[in-house]
């Protein structure tokens, strides 16, 4: 762990007096030496100081307490904090029997006091004395005041070494705009909070916005204090700890290697400072696997860490942590069980059992104790590190903004990838522990998904007209945003939009809005379920199914990874079932690229159910109704279209249902003949793309619903993006228009000109959205061949998923062939980053007719991001969606069989299986009856 930035206070005056020229030769020297960072000299000229101080104007005197200020800072500089403590506990005393408590004096000594007991990770002591500083400045200074800011952003500091990261971050960016109000944005005060606000975020996993706050820092220090101040290597090691978690490990070597240099020659190799660029340049070879190099580095970092600083500090807990890691792989597994039950005391006594850093250091802990075989003491660690990662995901989700999410979650995802990998082992002998892993995935799959969701509805719901107004001024920010990521640079520069301002904005707003629910109610209180829960809803001819990817941990990522399915039937009564599926990369690869081709080209398919499915259906006995929730390369192929041996299809004996979490079986289906929604649909379908002239390049010869990504026109010499009309998708709509009506649906119906971006961004909680028109979803290998592919600049497009997928409109021809971009909201391409801004609070159903908008990126334990998951956290309760290219004429049939199922009564996961098996007795082949699936919420 890296130093923050705790601001101390100095004080220093000048008397005028000539009886104390004596003590003001020696206050001024000793303070020109303490500036240019010459500490011993500096401590020896202010022991004499002091010494002058108190003969002259005795112990109860400003100068003697100024001096005595001076000496702590000192200490405080060189790392000695006990003496520091020792000597700013002298002061304030002084301070408080001459002046009293509400002075700048006195609050400026406790300040100082709670600082050095931060440093000595001193937490429970340090709080208390911080909050008294900042009651006393808040008196004399008002809230508004920069050395109220200071305080507040030490606060800040320890609020994030003890895990309490929403409340840091709340202090630093007050802290941030008191100084850029007061000071201005090149001050030193203003850099030490952007420094903390990158650790900050570094630590959550935000590594971008951590590397744009630490390069503004280190350039405010290097501008103001020089290339040699202390203040610039501390930043520079947080620059090369952010390039660490980037994967930049020569930029972080190099800075260093540099920094190594300099405290050689300055500070010398026995200095604290010099032991905190050897362990940072340890877990550099961490990182790299370089751990014979990082043994010697962290041997001699506890060294110079014991003798110059103690034990009962941060660092030490961070260089132990780091050493045992390097132990353990290095296979010294009884050191490295010393060294890590060593860090579990120390981390446990300093920040708590709350901290993040506790349950990290358990979770070490724990491999260790399974890799000297007792797995008992192994399998109790894991559980409870596992409970206090579960917690951090409780406390900090709802604070974050989708990002932050996305980021924090990653790491996450890691530390329960261990447990998992460890239960695999342990339920030879446990077989309970799988209670445990199906729980653990209750509690975090798709985790993202229903956190946005429950914000959501909770704002919108909740009838309070200030959160609603913000959220709106939100969901404007995120439309803006969407048609700026289709400008060049050039063009925003024209136009003098600055993206990056507005997606801070926008991310402010989403941060605010989620902290404002959860103070009004925990967001995730309603999804705490239990497998025994899900189980005991199962009637006799069901199962639940959780998939999981999960990436082998052996003291280390390894390449490999396998594939988990966790069964409940009625049968399941100690814990549920697990079927291994090893070798998950290839099943990710050639094995699905085997299923597509298959499907394609409507060839036999002989393997894929053995590849897939066969060990999970065995499991399945006697069970027709599956529940199944998928993770990895499950998102991507239809379970109901693997062919069996004996000839049959998966879809001939069983009835798969997709859920995004099993706990949703608990929530019953909901039959379209039910009284107590309200009868409304809208029905999209055949946009027009082009102008009225359409030339033989627009034909569509396969009959499908894709959108090309490119083409090329011969005749006018120039690339083009084809996109062909869809009469059959009228006909499709206008067939549902009369099965609804028939039920005495109000049904709001779009064609042509009418089917438009802004049409279908205008619609208000439809009870049925049906959308026929083409589809597109962009892999990795469209995005390198092009700068912009459907409207959207490529590197947008690498950064956000949802920008990769979408529908085209009315509209879309003609804005995708132009030669300038058309800025407008009715562009005709829609993409899933607009979808989340559409009202689907009580929405049943999404039926996306077209090719391909089931696909995404698929992100391990969330599922896909893709317009599948932009239409859930919108409000969708159900979506139907596609996986590959679709036939035109077939797709009407199927939605046609699907709507006359569902209107008569069925559910709709019977209906749309009812409707796929009355098309598969037409069209034998997959490709045609099983392109579509549906996933409910």
């Amino acid at each position: 762990m890296l130093n923050h930035f705790i601001y101390i206070f100095l004080l220093i005056t000048f008397s005028s007096v000539s009886l104390c020229q004596s003590w003001e030769k020696l206050y001024r020297q000793a303070h020109e030496q303490f500036a240019n960072n010459d500490f011993k000299a500096s401590l020896n000229t202010t022991r004499s100081a002091l010494v002058n101080a108190q003969r002259e104007f005795g112990e109860r005197s400003e100068e003697f307490t100024n001096t005595l200020g001076l000496l702590s800072s000192i200490y405080y500089s060189m790392g000695d904090f006990y003496r520091a403590i020792d000597n700013y506990t002298r002061q304030k005393d002084i301070i408080s029997n001459l002046k009293g408590k509400n002075n700048e004096e006195y609050a400026r000594a406790l300040n100082n006091l709670s600082a050095s007991y931060q440093k000595l990770g001193r937490y429970a002591e340090a709080e208390p004395i911080l909050l008294e500083t900042i009651d006393i400045k808040e008196k004399i200074f008002g809230i508004l005041d920069t050395s109220y800011a200071v305080s507040i952003n030490n606060l800040g500091e320890l609020y994030q070494s003890l895990g309490r990261y929403p409340e840091a971050e709340k202090l630093y960016l007050q802290a941030l705009e008191i100084k850029k109000e007061k000071l201005g944005t090149s001050d030193v005060s203003y850099a030490v909070t952007l420094y903390n606000l990158s650790y900050l975020y570094r630590i959550l996993g935000n590594n971008d916005k951590a590397q744009e706050l630490i390069e503004q820092a280190l350039f405010i220090f290097q501008s103001k204090l020089g290339d040699d101040d202390p203040m610039v290597a501390l930043a520079q090691f947080e620059q090369a700890s952010v390039y660490i978690s980037q994967g930049k490990m020569l930029a972080a070597e190099a800075i260093l290697y540099r920094i190594q240099e300099i405290q050689t020659k300055s500070a010398g190799e026995s200095s604290s400072q010099y032991a905190i660029t050897l362990y940072n340049l340890a877990n550099l070879y961490i990182r790299t696997y370089n751990h014979q190099a990082a043994d010697s580095l962290l041997a001699l970092a506890i060294q110079i860490a014991e003798d110059k600083i103690g034990k009962s500090v941060p660092f030490y807990s961070d260089c132990l942590n780091s050493y045992g890691i390097v132990k353990w792989v290095l296979g010294d597994l009884d050191e490295s069980k010393d060294m890590l039950e060593e860090a579990v005391f120390w981390r446990k006594n300093l920040f708590g059992e709350k901290s993040p850093l506790y349950a990290s250091t358990l979770s070490n802990l724990a491999g260790v104790y399974k890799d000297l075989g007792n797995m008992t003491r192994a399998e109790a660690l894991y559980k409870e590190s596992q409970s206090h990662f579960l917690m951090q995901l409780d406390k900090y989700f709802p604070y974050m903004s989708e990002v932050e999410r996305l980021n924090f979650n990653h790491s996450l995802k890691e530390r329960l990838d261990m447990f998992y990998c460890f239960a695999v082992e342990r339920m030879k002998d446990e077989p309970g522990i799988l209670g445990d892993v199906y729980n653990q995935r209750l509690a975090t799959k798709a985790v993202l998904l229903k956190t946005s969701r429950n914000i959501r509805e909770k704002i919108v719901r909740g009838g309070n007209q200030e959160l609603i107004n913000k959220f709106d001024r939100w969901k404007k920010l995120k439309e803006e945003l969407a048609l700026l990521y289709s400008l060049s640079k050039k063009q925003l520069l024209l136009m003098d939009k600055n993206i990056d301002s507005l997606e801070e904005a926008a991310n402010s707003i989403e941060k605010e809005l989620s902290s404002v629910m959860v103070e009004i109610k925990d967001i995730n209180s309603k999804e705490k379920n239990d497998w025994k829960e899900i189980q005991q809803s199962l009637k006799q001819n069901e199962a639940a199914i959780e998939i999981i990817r999960v990436d082998y941990f052996d003291k280390g990522w390894t390449d490999d990874a396998f594939y988990g399915a966790l069964i409940l039937t009625k049968e399941s009564r100690k814990n549920p079932e697990l079927v291994i599926l090893h070798h998950a990369n290839y099943l990710d690869s050639m094995y699905l690229f085997y299923y597509k081709r298959s499907i394609m080209n409507k060839i036999p398919d002989e393997d894929s159910y053995k590849f897939f499915w066969e060990q999970i259906d065995d499991k399945l006995e006697g069970k027709n109704i599956i529940y199944l929730s998928t993770d990895g390369i499950y998102n991507n192929i239809n379970i109901n279209t693997l062919k069996k041996p004996d000839g049959t299809y998966v879809i001939d004996e069983r009835n798969i249902r997709l859920v995004s979490s099993t706990s949703g079986i608990l929530k019953t289906e909901t039959p379209a003949k039910k009284s107590t929604f309200l009868k409304e649909a809208c029905l999209i379908g055949n946009p027009k793309f082009n102008k009225d002239t359409v030339p033989n390049l627009y034909i569509n010869p396969a009959h499908t619903r894709e959108a090309n990504v490119l083409n090329y026109d011969i005749i006018n010499n120039k690339k083009i993006i084809p996109v062909a009309p869809l009469p059959g998708t009228e006909d499709e709509v206008n067939k549902i228009d009369s099965l609804l009506a028939e039920k005495k649906w109000k049904v709001d119906y779009y064609t042509g000109e009418q089917a438009s971006e802004n049409t279908l961004k205008s619609i208000n909680n439809p009870n049925i959205l049906h959308i026929a028109t083409h589809g597109y979803f962009l892999g990795d290998e469209e995005l390198k061949k092009h700068e912009k592919v459907f409207g959207v600049r490529i590197e947008k497009a690498l950064s956000d998923p949802l920008l990769r997928s979408g529908l085209l409109l009315a509209g879309a021809g003609e804005a995708l062939n132009s030669q300038e971009f058309n800025y407008s909201s009715d562009n005709g391409i829609f993409t899933a980053y607009e979808a989340l801004n559409l009202n689907l609070e009580n929405t049943s159903l999404v039926v996306l007719s077209a090719c391909e908008t089931g696909l995404g990126q698929v992100l391990k334990g969330e599922g896909v991001y893709g317009l599948q998951r932009a239409f859930q956290i919108a409000g969708a309760e159900d979506v139907i969606m596609s996986l590959w290219v679709v036939n035109d004429m077939v797709t009407q049939e199927l939605m046609t069989r699907f709507y006359k199922y569902w209107l008569s009564g069925k559910g709709i996961g019977i209906a749309f299986r009812n409707a796929q098996m009355e098309l598969r007795n037409k069209y034998p082949e997959p490709y045609y009856w099983g392109g579509f699936v549906i996933v409910g919420k």
